[in-house]
């Protein structure tokens, strides 16, 4: 009996001070916040959020890279109960952070994370979480302009191999043009008229476009062309050359401005993003268009029966994939 009640002597002594304990390394593992805004070019607003409850050794602190110096505004303290917030201005330089290095000291003797946030003047941003095994994180460099071109028409190669139904647009426009050059010139000047107009309207924000709306509008116009396709003779709308060709470079236009959008080219040289991205977009897809030329042009002069057979069965193929395009984006 003497054991059992020193036995429960001690549970309850454990049991007592557990609260304790628990609450002493709940304020000692409290996250810091490091946040960086840039409000000029260079200058960054510094906001330094911590805990007042530091454990002994541990000295937690924001650690900025060298080329950052405070200016002569004076530093604001917050006192938020128990934490404390820190808000200066620092200067580092018209080479901003690209390449430096942010951290945060003492995060192992603290046994604490530290959440980074930095702003760009641009808008674009990043968050990361510092720990005791990566107290540091080290901005990018910005991208030279050979990178930035290799960058932006890679993503637009990508942009045109993922998108089946633009290459079948454009082969549908020269499938239907092709025996008339002038005409096919023609609607090829006005697609590229249309296709610029489209990517600038929507880069300076005069024009939006809901991507599926787009989708939608171009699985429409493969349909179109696929009936045209099989009308004998010429119809007046064949013959309205350039007015199709403005209408699919303005409907092409637009999902190519859309999917740059979508790649922050805005927050970088947005006039060579756009060219490169364009470029990328139209190579992988000039290939086949002039290996379909060829082909076609060879098959007409030795074998006429042969290519007109072959834009019949393009264009009942083409047409089967519009309307199950159609009917998935309007049901999507």
């Amino acid at each position: 009996m003497k054991f059992l009640r020193l036995a429960g002597a001690l549970l309850a002594t454990i049991a007592a001070t557990l609260p304790l304990s628990d609450a002493a390394r709940g304020h000692g593992l409290e996250p810091a916040l490091l946040a960086l805004r840039e409000r000029a070019p260079g200058r960054f607003e510094v906001t330094w959020k911590s805990s007042k409850l530091r454990l002994p050794g541990a000295e937690v602190r924001p650690t900025l890279p060298d080329r950052c110096r405070q200016t002569a505004d004076a530093p604001q303290a917050t006192d938020d109960g128990d934490r404390i917030r820190l808000r200066w201005v620092v200067d580092c330089g018209t080479a901003g952070l690209a390449g430096q290095t942010i951290g945060v000291a003492d995060l192992d003797v603290a046994t604490i994370d530290a959440l980074l946030r930095i702003e760009r003047l641009d808008g674009s941003h990043v968050e990361t979480v510092l720990t005791a095994h990566h107290p540091s994180w080290t901005a990018p460099q910005d991208p030279t302009r050979e990178e930035l071109v290799r960058h932006f028409a890679r993503l637009g190669g990508e942009a045109a191999i993922a998108s089946l139904d633009r290459l079948l647009l454009l082969l549908g426009l020269l499938l239907l043009l092709a025996a008339t050059p002038r005409r096919l010139l023609q609607a090829a000047a006005a697609f590229a008229l249309g296709h610029a107009a489209a990517v600038a309207l929507i880069g300076i924000g005069a024009l939006t476009a809901a991507a599926r709306s787009l989708d939608l509008g171009i699985a429409a116009a493969i349909l179109f062309v696929a009936l045209e396709l099989t009308r004998s003779p010429l119809s007046a709308r064949r013959r309205s050359a350039w007015l199709v060709g403005l209408l699919f470079g303005a409907l092409s236009g637009a999902a190519c401005a859309t999917s740059l959008a979508d790649s922050s080219a805005a927050s970088l040289d947005a006039p060579l993003a756009v060219f490169a991205f364009t470029a990328g977009v139209a190579l992988p897809q000039l290939a086949p268009l002039l290996l379909a030329l060829a082909f076609g042009g060879i098959l007409a002069r030795r074998r006429p029966r042969a290519a007109t057979l072959a834009t019949r069965c393009a264009a009942y193929a083409m047409g089967i994939l519009a309307v199950f395009w159609c009917l998935e984006r309007v049901t999507a």
